[in-house]
């Protein structure tokens, strides 16, 4: 029997001996033991595991006798765990610490989830579950033991109250609690009611809507100038036919249309509406005329105004497909799910039969009242999938299962200009307003948008305004770039204009002069050019192309469909994140640019594009050709000779001991943004001093490495800025670049092994150097990073790789980075050899 000791018991109980497993477990940390079990917080590298077993071992211990009648009750119930005939099932408990992260400032994580507890969060107590297999894989799923709202508090003070979730409520049980949160809103968050129309009679309503006035259901055509609330319907079509409206049909659908007749989840939608006692909704399908060009055009070019003036956006976020319905039985599942079955399969491959194990299947959202208890002390399944989902976008397709509508692109500009939205997710319900999040269980109450921060969230969005300058902005554009880039479209020729509403919202908030281009905006186009295609095989489009209606040109991130970038804009959102810095060479120039739109929306379909852009450019062999390589090893060893190539015996010794750890930054890192200006003054003299051609100094050549090729003027003067824009400065403070090499035959080649750290990042598999097997390398701007200790920062040299086209053109065909060292001397090919041309892409 293990060592005892003595804890008082909850509200005035006797005092009977704690095991010490249980007192470990059961709040409390387990190096400090405190008499207060209750002010006790967990993380993983504290977090102890009990079994099933030692819960049992000590009968006379409230703690572990509640524990394991918890548990118990929850694995009997048939709805989390398949349970082998006439065997227990053997598990693993511990406690989780709802702070657990790696967030800068752990003390203000710690007052937001204080100020959540009194907006009404939840209190639940939440714990993590291992089910053990004979055979198979492990499961581990999450659950939550709390009390429901008004119920006498639990005999432990860190099992608190929670919300009910109901398994299959109905459409006025939904309709109840979607009413309350819109009071709430309506009375109590100043910035909803701005940034709306004042008018009691609502919005100025889009040009058709369905009127569900009298009874009946009808295609209404609008009278310039009406106004009323109504209700727009986020909804995915699936693969079946939905009912429509065509020229042909829509003098039926003005007529009335019979209830019947709509998909399942029409149906629900109006049903609900009604139930919040509004008259009029707008559904795509029926309120735009299907296979009328002119007509789609005209609806998509406003769509950002019909889904910023909606009262409240429904979106039926459970459903695949118009004909599933977004209403019924609520069911959750686990991401092991799938993960078990796949691991199964492998390991009984080739025996002739399926070998059952104990996994996690999918359950229906009901909760377990703990027996033997005097309190009404529940358990249930966490709801993680419902909360997960709209925190993290990078984490969606991990509950493709749960929340399939969040997988296409269409919707991602519709939740996130809707003033209101509604998520009917198969977990519960969860509302975002421009103020806060709520759910049913209350776990999202008074949350911050955006768990994971990298995300480009509803309130950052809602909020363009106070971004304040014009880099925030278009590093906000670059993550919502990255977050849409991660869903589906059926028609790969809509991934523009299905993210035209967002790009005409920004468009507000930028100079008239800020032509937007492609997905792109002229005042950053360089910097914007930086993409690459894909976050780290996140981004896997499987969007069907249908012929070749869109082609966007090569340096648009469109043309692949998917575009993620470094990031010097976000916060620092852990302590390993780096701060970071980007320059623009100043020998960078956008000369011209222009797109062509298919249309009258110049947010929407793009026919092609050219830039005409002037800076440095280094020709790469890559190829097989022994005659290029020769000729630009010959090039390099007589380059080598010369003063700027030597290194003297001290930087000799640092390349031998130096730290060379950064020279595979990891790609993950590079996402980081927010970054804080990295302050390099200091390698003025330095550059100079290398410009004139002298040697580097033992104290200065550490700086020198840091200051190749950036620009180290004012950061305001930033000459990417197109020359039609208002904050250009004046030629007279910019020195003229040099003139441009009279052919291609005089930029410098040289072998793709001359670079130390140099990483070619193509934009698809097949994207090849030209026929002499030498790509162009293009020189952009500079990275700097600095960690945590660090004395100068890590630079990155990136620009593009492009190869010949037609007609005297270049095809963009990957991106480029290079990791600058202390030791590495090559950097000069971009900062001293490399020859000025004017391209155009």
């Amino acid at each position: 029997m293990p060592r005892r000791s003595k804890h008082p018991q909850p509200n005035g109980a006797p005092t009977p001996a704690i095991c010490p497993t249980c007192f470990s477990l059961n709040m409390r940390r387990i190096p400090q033991p405190q008499n207060d079990m209750d002010n006790c917080t967990y993380g993983e590298s504290s977090r102890h595991w009990i079994t099933s077993e030692e819960l049992a071992k000590d009968p006379s211990c409230k703690s572990c006798s509640f524990l394991k009648s918890a548990f118990d009750t929850l694995l009997n119930s048939g709805e989390v765990v398949e349970v082998p005939r006439g065997k227990p099932i053997k598990y693993q408990i511990a406690i989780m610490d709802r702070d657990d992260n790696d967030a800068v400032d752990k003390a203000t994580v710690r007052k937001m989830r204080q100020a959540a507890l009194k907006q009404g969060a939840s209190r639940s107590l939440k714990i993590e579950m291992r089910c053990e297999a004979k055979r198979g894989p492990r499961e581990e799923f999450k659950v939550e033991i709390y009390t429901p709202p008004g119920a006498t508090p639990a005999p432990w003070k860190v099992i608190g109250d929670a919300g009910e979730v109901s398994t299959n409520p109905s459409a006025a049980e939904y309709g109840k609690i979607i009413t309350s949160w819109l009071e709430h809103c309506n009375n109590d968050h100043t910035l909803c009611r701005t940034d709306r129309s004042t008018d009691h009679r609502g919005e100025l309503l889009p040009r058709r809507v369905l009127d569900l006035s009298d009874n009946q259901i009808r295609l209404i055509e609008t009278i310039p100038g009406q106004r009323g609330q109504y209700v727009a319907l986020s909804h995915c079509w699936g693969k079946e036919q939905l009912l429509v409206t065509t020229r042909e049909t829509i003098s039926e659908r003005m007529h009335g249309i019979v209830v019947e007749q709509l998909p399942k989840t029409f149906q629900d939608a109006v049903a609900i509406t009604r139930s919040l006692g509004l008259r009029y909704i707008w559904i795509d399908s029926l309120c735009i005329i299907q296979g009328d060009k002119a007509d789609w055009e005209q609806q998509s070019a406003v769509m950002a105004d019909i889904y910023a003036g909606c009262y409240l956006n429904i979106a039926t976020t459970r459903s695949a497909g118009g004909h599933e319905g977004c209403l019924g039985a609520r069911w959750t599942e686990t991401d092991s799910l799938k993960w078990a079955d796949d691991v199964a399969e492998i390991a009984y491959r080739g025996s002739g039969k399926r070998k059952r194990i104990s996994r996690i299947r999918r359950s229906e959202v009901k909760s377990f009242r703990v027996p033997e208890m005097e309190e009404d002390v529940r358990i249930r399944l966490s709801l993680e999938s419902s909360h997960e989902t709209l925190q993290i976008e990078r984490w969606i397709r991990q509950h493709n299962k749960t929340a399939p509508l969040l997988q296409r692109g269409w919707v991602y500009q519709e939740r996130s200009l809707a003033p209101r939205t509604v998520h009917l997710h198969a977990n519960e319900m969860i509302w975002g307003c421009l103020v806060e999040q709520r759910c049913e269980c209350r776990e999202l109450d008074g949350t911050p948008f955006g768990g994971d921060g990298w995300s480009a969230s509803k309130d950052r969005i809602a909020t363009l305004g106070a971004l304040g300058d014009q880099k925030a902005l278009h590093g906000l554009w670059r993550t919502v770039v990255e977050d849409f880039s991660l869903l589906d479209l059926t028609y790969e020729s809509d991934r523009l204009p299905a993210l035209s509403g967002l790009a005409s919202r920004f468009s507000e908030y930028l100079p008239k002069n800020n032509r937007y281009m492609a997905g792109l905006w002229e005042n950053d186009l360089a910097r914007d050019l930086l993409w690459k295609a894909g976050s780290d095989g996140t981004n896997q489009v499987t969007a069907t192309t249908e012929g070749n209606k869109s082609t966007p040109p090569s340096w648009s991130w469109a043309s692949l469909g998917a575009g993620d970038w470094e990031h010097e804009t976000k916060p620092k959102l852990a302590e390993w994140a780096p701060t970071a810095s980007y320059k623009q060479d100043r020998r960078v120039r956008i000369i011209s640019a222009s797109v062509e739109v298919n249309g009258e929306n110049k947010y929407g379909t793009v026919l092609g594009g050219s830039i005409t852009i002037e800076g440095a450019i280094c020709a790469v062999v890559v190829g097989k050709s022994s005659a290029h390589i020769d000729s630009a090893r010959a090039d390099n060893q007589s380059d080598s000779d010369s003063a700027e190539w030597v290194t003297d015996s001290e930087d000799d010794n640092e390349l031998k001991s130096g730290d060379s750890s950064n020279s595979g930054l990891d790609d993950d890192r590079e996402d980081e943004e927010g970054a804080e200006e990295v302050d390099d003054s200091e390698n003025e003299d330095d550059e100079e001093e290398a410009d004139d051609g002298e040697e580097d100094n033992e104290e200065g050549k550490s700086d020198r490495a840091c200051d190749d090729g950036v620009d180290d003027e004012d950061e305001d003067i930033e000459i990417q800025v197109s020359p039609k824009s208002k904050n250009e400065p004046s030629t007279s403070h910019l020195v003229p670049p040099p003139p441009p090499p009279a052919s291609f035959s005089d930029i410098h080649t040289v072998p793709y092994g001359t670079f130390n750290s140099l990483h070619l990042e193509y934009d698809t598999p097949t994207s090849e150097a030209s026929a002499d097997g030498i790509v162009y390398c293009l020189f952009v701007g500079t990275f700097l990073e600095l960690h945590n200790g660090d004395k100068h920062p890590h630079m990155r040299h990136s620009g593009l790789i492009l190869r010949p086209a037609a007609e005297g053109k270049f095809q963009r065909i990957g991106r480029w980075k290079h990791f600058i060292e202390d030791w590495v001397h090559n950097k000069d090919v971009w900062t001293r050899k490399s020859g000025i041309l004017t391209v155009e892409i």
